[in-house]
């Protein structure tokens, strides 16, 4: 669910996003589709990342393993193929290697899915009755939430370190710059 709540916004506002972060025009250009495509991946990505969890504390730590080796092998002959249209392929340039991560997450999910639900069935997919998620949600939330902001606060101080390093931006990245195109990015959203 949150990598859908993450998925649409970035989607739609990757442009601005990347305008935002000082990306040079022509960048921008060639970025923003690719960032659409590749942000679809995030879902699956998830999904791959929960099931290869579930597996390892089933015993199967291997398992995700595989599955990672093969997909890597699948995405990397695939984003050759869509980048520079080898063979049937449609040449897709930049794009292509975001389609190639797109087709390779959902391949991962589809193996690791079926080696827990298939005919190994290690684990049945059942929810917790209604009652339960409480009990279950509240302990979750306190070791997660403290993660996600750490996660959170990493990310921000990671984009905020080039433009606040005088020495090394160039100056369409410096503070003065940056604070301008968050308020310009502020103003637009309000507009949109």
């Amino acid at each position: 669910m949150l990598a859908l709540l993450l998925t649409v916004p970035v989607v739609g506002l990757a442009g601005p996003l990347l305008r935002l972060a000082g990306g040079e025009e022509a960048v921008t250009l060639a970025a923003t589709p690719y960032m659409q495509v590749a942000m679809l991946a995030l879902i699956p990505g998830s999904l791959a990342w929960i099931l290869s969890g579930a597996l390892r504390s089933l015993g199967h730590a291997r398992t995700p393993l595989v599955a990672t080796v093969i997909t890597v092998i699948v995405e990397s002959l695939v984003a050759y193929g869509l980048v520079f249209g080898v063979g049937p392929l449609p040449q897709l340039g930049v794009v292509g290697a975001a389609w190639a991560l797109v087709i390779a997450n959902v391949l991962k999910v589809a193996l690791l899915a079926y080696q827990i639900y298939g005919p190994r069935q290690l684990a049945a997919l059942a929810l917790p009755a209604r009652a339960a998620w409480r009990t279950i949600t509240g302990p979750l939330l306190s070791i997660s939430a403290p993660l996600a902001f750490t996660e959170f606060a990493w990310s921000l101080g990671a984009f905020c370190t080039p433009p606040c390093s005088p020495g090394w931006a160039p100056p369409r990245w410096r503070p003065a710059r940056l604070w301008a195109r968050w308020r310009a990015f502020l103003s637009w959203a309000r507009s949109a």
